[in-house]
């Protein structure tokens, strides 16, 4: 018997009313176990039929919940089901059967495991009452499971990187844009530059007209070249500067610098004095100088910007230093008397605190830079200073100080340009280390692209190929294939212990297949036995769903009886062969009772063709799932019959003599009352 059956969380079907009635089900059938492994068959008995009685139920309740909810396996599972109950049809259930009584135990154990196992279990939504169009959605297959494992970190770092790529791209285009805007710093350093001496030389003009005409007009050529570069310097960034104020500021300036030839006219014709075209130079170098700043507030990086405000710094203090040489050129030439040795004091004042502050913010080579360009013509530049402090203008002339100025600011105007070559180093050292990381970061990330793409092939190579053919070699072993090849045993991996568990259940398969001959053919020994030793011909008829009843195995007896072989009536219709079999006068007689007879139990006489041998034929019905079977025998009744023939010419010779024993009425063979479905005696006595 097998081992005691017994409910489990995994056979659960998810319906709550499936579920019970499978629990209360095995219940019956443990109780009927233990009842009949204690000797209490009676119980035993009692226990499978409530079983049967329950199952019934338990079927027929699932099969209407099923069909309501759209199910397409109801008429199937109607055909096994029935198919299945006929075994206990064919095996009453009877006390005194011990034997049979554990076999029908443990094949109500398996019909049950079946039901739940391969027949509830697919139905699960179905039978928790969802309709069809509702089942719910199937899990990815394992090699999008596997893709999804390998690609959504891969995804997901891709994000970061792209993230950090296009915060590296902007920073890059901050570079690029920095160093478009340190470049349009240095082109209004230039233009500064350019019209603080063009300021010098026009208020030395305005002194004396005989005094540097030509180089005045060589001057404005250099202005009016720096103004072409800044203007093509704006042309080229203009787009970039987003800043409104910026903007504004530098539309000013470009406005502002475009009115300096309105001064150039008038300087020619004589009609400003030095203290107008002084302020309006000013002013235009003002306007100029305003949008660097801005501009480092809004673009630069702090590290480029310290150096941008000290380049800024430097030139606030060359543009004091200009102021400083024009106003002394007006004091000298006593053009403008009203300006007093006071103002020239504060200019060098104000120049030597932007100079100290230049000098801690700068690198140290640009500081030291700064402290030579300030001591050059310094002895001279001391001494008419004192001069003009001390209102001693007597000794020192205009051109001198002019010259004395300038070589000054030349020198700082080295320093700046200086500060504007190491910036413009500097924003191209930016720009390419920025490049490379940009770079760098792609080339990574289409490395590590390629590498976890690799590595999702692999993974999927080295598991899905595997599983995808132990799967193959699960379903033929399944189909009943016992030669297939189980692949990987040789792995050290699960997969490996899954592929030698699998060749254990092979093997186990197989012995199971050799038992099962074995018990076959013992049983088919048995049969061969208990048929040769019946008294009569064993056989066998199966009516499929379409078609006639075929004889489809017979006895070797067949032949001792009615003079057969039994490969001359196998596989032949059953009316071929008892027409074969019966006398012509008898085969409407014999049809009659088959065709009456329909899926119930036939039990009938005929005469055999050729003689005067009586057989009778008894049979029980069965259905199975490809249609009903007839088992039964064939006997020979001749020496009944002629038993019974004289019998009865015997009571009608006692009755004739009139004997004390004789009964009252004689029974005739010819005339006897048989069943309906036997056929009635024919022949002679």
């Amino acid at each position: 018997m097998m081992s005691t059956i017994e409910w489990r969380g995994d056979l659960a079907v998810g319906g709550e009313i499936p579920d019970d009635e499978h629990r209360r089900l095995m219940d019956l059938l443990a109780r009927a176990q233990a009842a009949y492994a204690a000797g209490n068959v009676r119980l035993a008995v009692r226990l499978l039929r409530q079983f049967l009685v329950d199952f019934d139920r338990h079927f027929d309740d699932e099969q209407r919940r099923l069909s309501l909810a759209g199910c397409p396996a109801v008429h199937t599972r109607a055909t096994d089901y029935r198919t299945a109950h006929a075994i206990f049809s064919v095996h009453p259930l009877e006390p005194d059967d011990v034997e049979v009584i554990g076999q029908m135990i443990d094949y109500a154990r398996a019909w049950l495991l079946d039901h739940v196992i391969r027949q509830d279990m697919p139905l699960a939504g179905f039978l928790a009452g969802k309709r069809a169009e509702r089942r719910r959605l199937g899990m990815p297959k394992l090699r999008w499971r596997i893709a999804l494992l390998a690609l959504v970190p891969l995804v997901a770092l891709a994000g970061v990187v792209a993230a950090s790529v296009w915060e590296m791209e902007r920073n890059a285009a901050s570079m690029r844009l920095m160093a478009r805007m340190n470049h349009l710093n240095t082109r209004i350093g230039d233009v500064v530059h350019e019209l603080q001496h063009e300021r010098g030389l026009a208020t030395l003009f305005l002194t004396d007209r005989r005094l540097g005409r030509a180089e005045l007009d060589a001057q404005f050529a250099r202005t009016n070249l720096a103004a072409a570069e800044l203007h093509e310097a704006v042309a080229h960034i203009e787009d970039d500067i987003t800043d409104g104020g910026v903007r504004d500021r530098l539309t000013n300036a470009l406005i502002a610098l475009s009115l300096v030839e309105e001064v150039r006219d008038d300087l020619r014709e004589g009609s400003y004095d030095a203290v107008e075209t002084v302020d309006f130079y000013t002013t235009a170098i003002e306007d100029l100088a305003v949008v660097a700043p801005d501009v480092v507030r809004t673009v630069l990086t702090s590290d480029f910007a310290k150096l941008t405000f000290a380049q800024i710094l430097l030139q606030q203090a060359k543009e004091i230093a200009g102021r400083e040489r024009a106003a002394g050129i007006a004091i000298l030439s006593g053009a403008t008397p009203e300006l007093a040795s006071q103002s020239v004091r504060d200019l060098g004042s104000e120049q030597r605190a932007l100079g100290e502050s230049f000098i801690a913010m700068a690198p140290g080579d640009l500081a030291a830079a700064y402290r030579a360009a300030d001591h050059v013509a310094e002895m001279p530049m001391d001494w008419m200073r004192r001069n003009l402090e001390s209102g001693d203008i007597d000794k020192v002339s205009a051109q001198e100080w002019f010259d004395a100025t300038t070589h000054r600011i030349d020198a700082f105007r080295a320093v700046e340009t200086e500060v504007a070559a190491r910036l413009a180093a500097d924003a191209d050292a930016l720009d390419d280390r920025s490049r490379g990381r940009l770079l760098l970061l792609g080339t990574g990330m289409v490395a590590l692209a390629l590498v976890s793409v690799a590595m999702m092939l692999g993974l999927g190579w080295t598991i899905l190929t595997p599983l995808i053919r132990l799967a193959k070699a699960v379903r033929r072993l399944a189909d009943g294939d016992r030669l297939v090849a189980i692949p990987e045993l040789d792995s050290h991996d699960e997969l490996g212990g899954f592929a030698r568990s699998l060749q254990l259940m092979k093997e186990r398969l197989v012995h199971g297949d050799l038992l099962e001959a074995r018990r076959l053919t013992t049983n088919a020994e048995r049969l061969r036995v208990v048929a040769d030793n019946t008294p009569g011909v064993v056989f066998r008829v199966q009516e499929r769903r379409s078609g006639s009843p075929v004889v489809v195995c017979a006895s070797r007896k067949l032949r001792e009886v009615v003079g057969l072989a039994p490969t001359e009536m196998v596989d032949k219709p059953l009316w071929k062969v008892l027409r074969q079999l019966c006398r012509p006068e008898d085969w409407a007689g014999l049809l009659r009772i088959l065709q009456m007879t329909g899926h119930r139990t036939l039990n009938f006489e005929f005469r055999l063709r050729g003689g005067e041998r009586w057989l009778r034929v008894a049979a029980s019905p069965y259905p199975t799932e490809q249609g009903w079977v007839w088992d039964g025998v064939v006997l020979d009744v001749t020496a009944l019959k002629a038993a019974e023939r004289e019998r009865g010419r015997m009571a009608e010779e006692l009755a004739r003599l009139g004997h004390p024993g004789a009964p009252a009425t004689v029974p005739k063979a010819e005339g006897e009352a048989l069943p309906d479905n036997v056929v009635p005696f024919t022949g002679p006595r």
